[in-house]
Formats: structure tokens, sequence, C-alpha cells
């Protein structure tokens, strides 16, 4: 039995992109095994793994030593328009994840960001 994230890859490239909405998308050839290794992380889905492939990170080693605000403050740059800030509560989410090994939500990061 496939899982629902093994089945949406199959049918095809997906990104969410609002609160209900889901559009396909299309993942360059080669960057398909950077999304799948970087969907493995807690608080990474595809949306997600494609803005860690537009800042040039293409692994989960990659992401060590990384400082989630300035991956943040060039997500906004390069995108042209401000990212949630609920994205920046998962930049350093998965960054303390990868360098810690203690897996946290993002939201348990939101506190650091309103303080």
């Amino acid at each position: 039995m496939w899982s629902y994230f093994e089945f949406v890859w199959e049918l095809t490239d997906w990104a969410w992109i609002g609160h209900s909405e889901w559009v396909a998308t299309k993942i360059a050839d080669g960057d398909t095994a950077a999304v799948r290794e970087l969907c493995t992380l807690t608080n990474v889905g595809p949306a997600m793994a494609r803005d860690f492939l537009l800042l040039g990170i293409r692994s989960v080693e990659q992401i060590k030593g990384r400082d989630p605000d300035q991956l943040y403050e060039e997500l906004c740059t390069r995108t042209q328009s401000r990212q949630d800030p609920c994205v920046l509560d998962t930049f350093r989410a998965v960054v303390h994840n990868v360098e810690y090994g203690a897996t946290k939500k993002w939201w348990e990061f939101t506190a650091l960001r309103k303080s």
C-alpha cells in the first residue's frame, strides 16, 4: 500500500500554496532526489524543499551551520516577496533538528520569533 506522500510523488509534483490549495509544479531534472532527501526531515514538505533548492541547498548536510535568519532573508530576496513568518520558524526548526538531532515542530520556535 502506498502512503499518501508516495502517491502524490507518483502522480506529479505538487506544492502547497495556501490554506487549502495545491498546485502542480515542475521539479527540475536531477532535483527530485534532493527534494526526497530534504523531505525526510521533520517540518519539510515539497514546498519547503523547493525553498531549500532555491537557496542552493540540495542535501541535509548542506543545512548544517546555516543561519536560519539569513536563509529566511535570502529566500525573501530571491522570491522578491516577504515570506510568511512561519517560514522563519520552519528554518529555525530544521537547522536545529539537523545540528542537534532533536526533533522539534516548527511552531515550537514561534515564541522565539515573537519575543
